[in-house]
């Protein structure tokens, strides 16, 4: 039998952030040091939803392509990167592969800096507009106001991201590569993230997006992409939260699934997968 590859995109949904092993914590704190432990980076590798999907559809590896804090934009450019350097945009046989991509906020954006920061080298960054973050150096301060105020518009990112969404899917069917994609949560507004609205999500597609981001968008397969038209069923961030609701069942730690909101989202994918042969 065929060994299975597993190639998991996303972000700190993803990556599994704030999935520590609590009884580590003897004075009721924690902090984001506590995933660098060598037996926490096992206990989160070991409980998000990509190790227990993973499992599930027999994958013998996996590819970890996701990271904390990333953009839409690090996600497809590393992507079509590993594919690239791994042979399979050249004819290598892709029957092996199933690739899982949990997209991100799609304000988020990506630059390539020329210069050094600190403690990096330069190259390409992650800006978040919606944060107002500082990158602890003047000239991007400088060119985040400007960006802000200027160039940052849900018109400009939601073009982006459907057609980094349209481009994906496009290449991974080319490729004959088995996929499933979701949208992990959606933050267009400043809300806390009790408040978030997935609602908002389709608004603003509606309301900004052009004619021809809508064909596109509409073009998008509604089975490879879980509910693309129906957000509020279909994100990581509703699905579970639904679940907590109905149910009583806490699934967050501060802003990310605890391990039973992992586990959900993993059983859930994995059912839906099988309803629809994407497997």
């Amino acid at each position: 039998m065929k060994e299975l590859t597993l190639v998991g995109c996303g972000d700190s949904w993803t990556w599994g952030t704030e999935l520590v092993d609590r009884t580590e914590i003897t004075d009721n704190t924690w902090s984001f040091d506590l995933h660098w432990t060598p037996s926490n980076i096992k206990y989160r590798e070991d409980h998000r939803y990509l190790k227990l999907f993973a499992d599930k559809i027999g994958a013998t590896s996996i590819v970890d392509i996701s990271r904390g804090g990333t953009s839409n934009d690090s996600i497809v450019r590393n992507l079509f990167r590993w594919l690239s350097e791994n042979g399979y945009l050249a004819g290598r046989d892709t029957t092996d592969l199933f690739v899982s991509i949990g997209w991100t906020s799609p304000e988020r954006k990506d630059f390539c800096y020329n210069r050094e920061m600190p403690g990096w080298e330069g190259g390409w960054f992650t800006m978040y507009p919606m944060w107002n973050h500082d990158y602890n150096v003047t000239d991007l301060n400088q060119f985040r106001d400007i960006y802000i105020q200027h160039l940052w518009s849900a018109e400009e990112y939601l073009h982006r991201w459907i057609m980094q969404v349209w481009q994906t899917q496009l290449l991974l069917k080319s490729l004959g590569i088995k996929h499933v994609m979701h949208q992990a949560f959606y933050h267009h507004h400043k809300l806390k993230f009790i408040e978030w609205s997935d609602k908002r999500y389709k608004e603003l597609v509606d309301h900004n997006s052009n004619l021809s981001d809508l064909k596109i968008w509409e073009s998008v397969d509604n089975i490879t992409f879980m509910h693309k038209d129906d957000p509020d069923k279909g994100t990581f961030y509703s699905y579970i939260k639904n679940i907590s609701i109905n149910t009583g069942t806490k699934v967050f730690y501060e802003n990310h699934p605890n391990e039973f909101g992992h586990q959900l989202w993993a059983d859930y994918m994995y059912k839906y997968c099988l309803e629809n042969n994407l497997l």
